[in-house]
């Protein structure tokens, strides 16, 4: 029963969409789709009522009947533009709701599981080509709407002559509706089927021409291996052109067959009643025009059911992703986290991602940070390092155990006000193509800057407009190495204000060991000494700068004190880091 309600509630999305949007729009596309149809009809029945005058009569007797198709085509030309002006509108304003919607759901999510699920990338494809597919419903409904009135009108003026008519043709109307559905439906395989088919080809095509491959590709050869997976890419576009060409080939014969046979019907029985003086000659020519109207009708209302169903597949990812759920249990985050945080705890905290649950990441983690603590969190890849961070970030939440901020369960607190006490710099940074100043001071005072003018101090003296410099290639700006562009990120992270717990998740990577150890010296200088400031890192040189040292491997906790007390007792951590001594030394 609930799976039916949710049907019936998706099927109803898009015209709930639009009423949402414009009321007013929508009755009065409606009405015009109704005033067309209407008109259409007129010119029907008045061509009957001349082609059955004489001919001298029409214009001094009859002046009203041979106007009135005049009239009524007028009538269809001015409808015709005030709905073109309507549905573009109406399609501006419903692509902006739907837009609006997509980002304030997308903004609500405090997790971020849903971001780094591995389907993340192919939904907002997809849900970027629902917004201009749902926008287009607009028209698609009118048409449809339209379609519909206009058949209602042709059976009603055939009815009118004679009840007979609708014998031969509501039976036709019934295949052909099948037929022409079935061909619209092969055509949205079709389209989906190759849309998916050119976005590989594309893909194939980017990474072959684009500049974040450029070097790799000259360098080693992964030119001719794309150029192959384009081409064998290419083949299959045009394999699946064929095979839906010749189904599509059949269907259209088998149409023919059906209108051609209906056709020979009307004709027999027009010419059955002009025998029998019933209908004029006159009349029996405007009837077949009718039915040629009546075929192309019915044939355009299954097309637009055909094509509905393309928009309805849209309406129903948008749907679903409108329903999507945060990964984090909000339910109990109510308290403000009013002070600074001056100790850390995690309890027995396991914890595994989403689409990977059997797969333990970090497993039974405890340890205790005070205020006033920095600590280098070190380990082999996959330990669990940036994860951890993530769960202090309360992107996630654990499986098991409890994180502790202040002695209190993490989860009482409400997320924007944790968060307001965290400052971080990540792995995976932003490069935003914006200014200088806008990259760093988004969320502090950009007067407070003398410690950021310090650290940057070597990118700000080749900029001419100094914090004013537009940075990123994306819209033109100045682009920076790898090693400037992770001191923009750490000074994005110090010049945050009021925070008293700093997360940096390997701050350095992209920077040379030798500005390295400064670099971490005043990273920890730079804040107050009394936060809390943790270090995730591959290379030892903030070993001898932290407080104390917490070694993981394989999600679990193997060593956590200070660097000189493991050096004498974690045979562990003294290869680990004399391993890398000589470049520190």
């Amino acid at each position: 029963m609930n799976n039916k309600n949710n049907k019936m509630k998706k099927l109803f999305l898009p015209l709930k969409i639009m009423l949402k949007t414009d009321k007013l729009k929508f009755f009065l596309l409606c009405l015009i789709a109704f005033l067309i149809a209407f008109a259409n009809y007129i010119v029907l029945f008045s061509m009957n009522k001349i082609m059955n005058l004489k001919i001298d009569t029409i214009f001094s007797e009859n002046l009203i009947v041979a106007v009135m198709p005049i009239l009524a085509y007028a009538v269809m030309i001015f409808s015709s533009f005030v709905s073109l002006q309507i549905i573009e509108s109406f399609e501006y304003k419903v692509g902006l709701y739907i837009s609006k919607k997509i980002l304030a759901k997308s903004l609500s999510f405090k997790g971020i599981a849903m971001f780094e699920s591995p389907d993340y990338v192919q939904k907002t494809y997809t849900l970027q080509n629902a917004k201009s597919v749902m926008a287009g419903s607009v028209n698609s409904f009118f048409m449809l709407f339209l379609s519909l009135a206009n058949l209602c009108f042709l059976l009603y003026f055939f009815a009118n002559i004679s009840p007979l008519f609708l014998l031969v043709l509501i039976p036709a109307v019934i295949p052909i509706y099948f037929i022409e559905k079935n061909k619209a439906k092969l055509l949205m395989q079709k389209q989906m089927n190759m849309q998916m088919l050119r976005q590989r080809v594309y893909q194939y095509k980017f990474m072959a021409l684009s500049q974040q491959h450029a070097q790799d590709n000259r360098i080693f050869s992964f030119i001719p291996l794309l150029k192959k997976y384009s081409e064998q890419m290419n083949a299959q576009v045009r394999q699946t052109w064929k095979k839906f060409k010749n189904k599509q080939l059949l269907i259209d014969v088998l149409s023919f067959l059906v209108k051609m046979l209906v056709t020979a019907g009307v004709l027999a029985l027009s010419f059955f009643y002009f025998s029998k003086s019933q209908i004029s000659f006159g009349s029996s020519v405007v009837l077949i025009f009718a039915v040629y109207r009546i075929f192309k009708t019915a044939a355009f209302v299954s097309t637009q059911v055909g094509a509905s169903k393309q928009v309805f597949l849209f309406f129903d990812v948008l749907s679903n992703y409108l329903q999507e759920k945060d990964n984090l249990a909000l339910e109990q985050s109510k308290k403000e986290l009013n002070e600074k945080i001056t100790s850390l705890e995690f309890k027995n905290v396991s914890f595994s991602y989403p689409q990977n649950p059997e797969k333990q990441v970090l497993q039974d983690l405890s340890f205790k940070i005070d205020a006033g603590e920095s600590i280098a969190l070190v380990g082999a890849n996959g330990a669990g390092k940036s994860t951890l961070v993530k769960l202090l970030m309360r992107f996630y939440e654990p499986d098991s155990g409890e994180i502790l901020v202040n002695g209190s369960n993490i989860k009482e607190f409400t997320v924007e006000s944790y968060r307001k006490a965290i400052s971080a710099v990540f792995q995976d940074f932003s490069k935003f193509s914006l200014s200088l100043s806008e990259n760093i001071f988004v969320a502090s005072d950009p007067t407070q800057r003398a410690s950021i003018d310090d650290l940057l101090n070597n990118i700000l003296n080749k900029m001419d407009e100094r914090y004013n410099t537009m940075i990123g290639q994306d819209l033109g700006g100045r682009e920076l190495s790898g090693g400037e562009w992770q001191k923009v990120a750490i000074a994005r992270g110090l010049s945050k204000q009021n925070t008293s717990l700093f997360l940096a998740d390997e701050p350095v990577s992209a920077i040379d060991p030798i500005e390295e150890s400064n670099i971490y010296r005043f990273l920890l200088s730079a804040k107050d000494a009394s936060n809390i400031t943790i270090i995730t890192t591959h290379r030892m040189a903030c070993a001898k700068v932290v407080t104390k040292i917490m070694l993981l491997e394989n999600g679990k906790l193997i060593e956590f004190d200070s660097h000189e007390r493991l050096l004498e007792k974690s045979q562990k951590y003294s290869e680990i880091y004399k391993s890398q001594a000589d470049s520190y030394i």
